[in-house]
């Protein structure tokens, strides 16, 4: 809010209860925070021209994977984050940063002089996510340095293989 403020950009906060929501729709409280994250974008999107531009870097595309992995995940799954898509209202969502990792967005925000926040729950392990960024990724960095890009490598190979595989079957099914 404050940096929006400092370059006279308009800022639009939402506030959701999650808690509330997430027992009355019998979720976890991750899942529900992302449903009505996007359910606010959605909205706001709407009603200035249907895009979203989101912040998710490479970690966030690695975290998914492994998440995705370890649910026992479809080929779908497996192919993590979308730099893309467009939600069943019409809002076009868009992650340029995919392929960035997380050190390289902290270096850039260093040299401009420019400070962030961190959402402290990011910090809370007890989320399956978080436990993920916060012990699995640091563990199977010490095995390989590389592992975030080789993950995300993957996910971008395995949505080919998937757009590949239902351009084939469209073609097979006309």
């Amino acid at each position: 809010e404050n940096l929006c403020q400092a370059l006279s950009i308009n800022c639009h906060v939402v506030h959701v209860d999650v808690p509330s929501f997430s027992k009355e729709h019998g979720l976890g409280e991750e899942e529900a925070a992302r449903i009505l994250r996007y359910g606010a974008f959605s909205e706001y999107a709407l009603s200035r021209g249907g895009k979203v531009v989101l912040a998710h870097h490479m970690e966030d595309q690695a975290e998914t994977v492994i998440f995705q992995l370890l649910r026992g995940s479809s080929l779908t799954g497996l192919c993590g984050i979308s730099a893309s898509r467009v939600d069943e209202l019409g809002v076009c969502y868009l992650r340029p940063l995919l392929n960035i990792r997380k050190s390289e967005i902290l270096a850039y925000l260093e040299r401009e002089g420019q400070g962030y926040c961190v959402d402290s729950t990011n910090l809370e392990t007890e989320y399956h996510r978080n436990y993920i960024r916060q012990e699995v990724l640091p563990r199977l960095q010490e095995i390989n340095f590389a592992a975030v890009p080789h993950i995300s490598r993957t996910a971008a190979q395995l949505s080919e293989v998937r757009d590949f595989l239902r351009e084939e079957t469209k073609k097979a099914m006309e």
